[in-house]
């Protein structure tokens, strides 16, 4: 159970950390642009 839960925390640190590089990303890349 205790890992499980332990997973699944893993994978969401790991969406927001992408989302969160992949939103910086673009704004870098429109900064760029502009």
């Amino acid at each position: 159970m205790r890992f499980r839960r332990w997973k699944a925390q893993v994978t969401f640190v790991g969406n927001l950390s992408l989302m969160y590089s992949t939103r910086t990303g673009c704004v870098k890349g429109l900064e760029g642009l502009g």
